[in-house]
């Protein structure tokens, strides 16, 4: 048996902005969010997998820790396009029109400088102390996400576009 949900709004609208509002909902989406879920690809298949993540103030970025003898590790070598959804679906189980997501588009680097690696991770660990250990792990990588684009859905079908500076 199906849940109830209410009516959903066909607004199917498509639009560019640069709404300091708007960009705020990204934010507080992103640092409300403790989980997203990574999409990659490699050996010919796609992959999804669970992250916890850390966002740049500007939304430019977004950080992730991974260990390197994993799938999802392998992918990321293999293919650098990534896209990321976070979204606030558990906060409300009633109402799809409240429900809202983000997709971060962009591409992997997997961070070698000491000084990059110890800044994510001090991030990381500021979002999510109990993954201190995972974190600094010799196994651990910390894979930093240039973002190239953002698509926010609201509504049900409202879509945003954004492109960060």
């Amino acid at each position: 048996m199906g849940r109830k949900y209410d009516e959903p709004k066909y607004v199917d609208v498509k639009k560019s902005v640069h709404n300091k509002e708007v960009i705020g909902k990204f934010l507080s989406l992103c640092r409300d969010q403790s989980f997203a879920v990574l999409a990659t690809q490699g050996n010919n298949e796609c992959y999804t997998s669970l992250i916890s993540f850390k966002e740049s103030d500007d939304l430019s970025k977004i950080a992730f820790a991974t260990p390197t003898n994993t799938k999802k590790f392998n992918f990321l070598k293999q293919n650098e396009n990534v896209s990321i959804l976070i979204d606030n679906r558990s906060r409300n189980p009633e109402s799809i029109n409240n429900i809202t997501a983000l997709t971060a588009i962009g591409k992997v680097k997997i961070l070698s400088a000491e000084d990059d690696i110890d800044f994510w991770s001090k991030a990381l660990i500021d979002k999510h102390n109990y993954l201190e250990n995972f974190i600094k792990a010799e196994t651990t990588a910390i894979v930093l996400v240039d973002i190239c684009k953002y698509n926010y859905v609201s509504s049900f079908q409202e879509v945003i576009e954004w492109k960060p500076v």
